[in-house]
């Protein structure tokens, strides 16, 4: 099961608007492709 938490005022929808969030999430997706080429992760189906 996979559960996002959302620790901000900021609707999910708007994500985008809030500097602090839109640089966490930024940060976050620029792990993703290193995760991937380490086999750390998985594409899902």
């Amino acid at each position: 099961m996979l559960v996002v938490v959302n620790h901000y005022e900021t609707p999910n929808a708007l994500w985008h608007t809030d500097p602090e969030l839109c640089a966490r999430v930024l940060s976050e997706w620029d792990k993703i492709q290193p995760y991937l080429a380490k086999d750390f992760i998985a594409e899902w189906p």
